[in-house]
This record gives C-alpha cells, sequence and structure tokens, in this order.
C-alpha cells in the first residue's frame, strides 16, 4: 500500500528566489506472521456377517525487496486461516473402510465406522478413519455419488497383496495390515487394538492453509520425520494425503438400498499420492474440495505407506483450516 505524505511548501525569500521544498513518497511493506501451533485458527486481529463380493474383480493390473521497516500485517495477509500439527510419535489407528451405497450390505459398516469414530474422539485416542467408495457396483441401479475407480483400484491393490482372488465390501482395513469384513465389530476393536500398541516409524507434522478469497484450493504442507524404530532399507515409500468429509447423508432412489437415508463419515472427497525418499522429506500440496464439500466437516489425513507390503507407517490429522471464533480455542 502506497501512503503520500501532505506536500509542505515552505517560502524562503532570500534576495528575491523563492524555494519550494517538496516531501517524497513513502513506501510501506508487508510483515507476514507464521502460523500459530492451534489445531484451527483464523489469522484476523479426514462368522455371520454379510459382504458382497465383486464378481469381475480379479486383481489384474492402476531481485529481492529491500528489507523494510516492520509494520502492522495487511488485512490481506492476516485472513489467512491456518491449521496445523508437529504430529505424534505415539501409536495410530487408520480405519480404511471400502463401502458402497449400492451395496446392501455396506449400512452397517458405514454405522460402525462412525461409532469407532465417536468412541475414539470420546477417549482421545488417535483415530483416523476413511470411507473410500467404490464404483464396481454403480451398475446396479444407483451411482454412488462418491464413488471412484480409484478407489476400487485402491482396494484392489491390497488384494493383490494378500493374494486375495477377490474384493468385497464392505472391507475394512486397519493400518494396512489384515482386511475382513467391515461389520465386524469384534475383529475391528481387536486390530484397532493391536494398531495402538505397534509403535510407528514417522512422525508427520502438517499445516494447512486456506484464503478465503481462494476458498477452493488449499495448501498444505508436511514434514516427515523418521522415528527410532524406522529402518533405512524400507524406502522408497508413498506418502498419501486425503480429505475426508464428516456428517454426509444420502437419500438413495434406486437400487438395493432404494428408499433409504444413508448417513456416512469420514467419506474421502480427494486423495493424491506423494512418492519420496529420504532426501526429500518435506514439500507441499494443493488441495481442491468439490464444490459441494464442506470444509467445516472436513479433516485431512496424511499417512505413510509401503507399497511393498501396503502397511501404514505413520499417520496425522488436521481440521480443515476455517474461520473460528478468536475466543475458541481447540487442540489436534
Amino acid at each position: 500500500m502506497r501512503y503520500i505524505l501532505p506536500l509542505l511548501p515552505a517560502a524562503f525569500l532570500i534576495t528575491s528566489l523563492t524555494l519550494l521544498i517538496a516531501s517524497p513518497n513513502l513506501t510501506a511493506g508487508e510483515s507476514t506472521s507464521s502460523p500459530t501451533s492451534s489445531s484451527r485458527s483464523s489469522h484476523n486481529a479426514s462368522n455371520n456377517y454379510n459382504s458382497h463380493i465383486d464378481p469381475k474383480s480379479s486383481p489384474g493390473s492402476d531481485e529481492l525487496p529491500k528489507k523494510q521497516e516492520e509494520r502492522p500485517p495487511s488485512p490481506a495477509r492476516s485472513n489467512v486461516y491456518t491449521s496445523t500439527t508437529e504430529g505424534s510419535p505415539a501409536p495410530f489407528a487408520l480405519v480404511q473402510l471400502f463401502t458402497s451405497e449400492g451395496c446392501s450390505s455396506c449400512p452397517p459398516a458405514d454405522a460402525l465406522l462412525q461409532q469407532l469414530a465417536d468412541n475414539a474422539k470420546k477417549k482421545n485416542r488417535p483415530l483416523y478413519p476413511l470411507s473410500f467408495h467404490v464404483d464396481y457396483w454403480d451398475h446396479l441401479g444407483w451411482k454412488d455419488p462418491f464413488s471412484s475407480h480409484n478407489f476400487s483400484e485402491l482396494q484392489r491393490q491390497y488384494a493383490r497383496a494378500w493374494n486375495a482372488s477377490t474384493v468385497y465390501t464392505p472391507q475394512m482395513i486397519v493400518n494396512g495390515m489384515n482386511g475382513f469384513v467391515g461389520s465386524n465389530q469384534r475383529l475391528a476393536n481387536r486390530q484397532i487394538k493391536v494398531a495402538l500398541t505397534t509403535m510407528p516409524n514417522f512422525q508427520i507434522s502438517l499445516t494447512a492453509q486456506t484464503n478465503p478469497k481462494n476458498s477452493d484450493k488449499t495448501l498444505v504442507s508436511f514434514k516427515i520425520m523418521p522415528l527410532p524404530n524406522y529402518d533405512p532399507e524400507s524406502y522408497r515409500l508413498n506418502l498419501l494425503i486425503a480429505s475426508a468429509e464428516d456428517a454426509i447423508t444420502t437419500k438413495v432412489e434406486a437400487g438395493e438400498n432404494a428408499g433409504k437415508s444413508l448417513p456416512h463419515c469420514a467419506v474421502v472427497r480427494t486423495y493424491n499420492t506423494i512418492p519420496f525418499s529420504e532426501q526429500h522429506l518435506d514439500g507441499e500440496l494443493v488441495i481442491n474440495l468439490p464444490n459441494d464439500a464442506k470444509p467445516i466437516n472436513t479433516n485431512i489425513v496424511a499417512y505413510i505407506q509401503d507399497p511393498r507390503t501396503l502397511g501404514i507407517l505413520g499417520a496425522s490429522h488436521i481440521p480443515f483450516p476455517i474461520e473460528q471464533d478468536p475466543d475458541q480455542s481447540s487442540t489436534d
């Protein structure tokens, strides 16, 4: 922003000469402030159980400015919303559910995923749910609005890693290990208990920033920190970053769940894979949420996966950056 000082003429009479003295323009520079460490902030002063097997799903081949005097931050910069976490070296449970609105066996598994997430929140346990909606049931009369062929292929990667001949829904997988029928609460609790006693190999620090003037784009910065039990021979690995939306309800009008209103949690809306190596442990990514997604209900989940075994070696999450009441405070 540019400021103009008033013109200050001064007439001095020296043997009939008049001198006009004018002051020059002054330019004010903007100062930047670093993100706060709060979870979300506004800088403004993610047995007998039914399952469906996909009949066609055999695993197959998917000049620098001068430094200026420090001045108050400009309004444009101070309106960036930030969410951040340093991550944690503690055990975690990443719970993936492969599901579909076109599958009549899936609603109980969707409900179980919500229950697991609610219980973990009450007990302050690091459980990160992700609901991947597959597309191979879209031909049964109802096209799942959240389905993606990429998610079907992701599930088939697990099948190939485990030498399984088919994929099915609902399927739940904890920390990339053994899969099981997604509505089986007993097995879910058992696998989560194991996960929460297994030390991770990596800690993931995350920061997300959104400018409300360009709210469809969110910049996510990450830093990966190897932990003591990390095996240097395990490279190369992948960093996966997903945005997952809660509190979604769909009224299904056709197919096996016709007439039902199906509630969902942690529905994956964006999904990105970033290969990394020991020489590249930090970076950034721009996330573009779909227009119908609600940022206030969305979390960003990042996890590290071994592409050979598909085991999850570290995970972290942050709420999507939104404007908050400055009197409120929250933690990761």
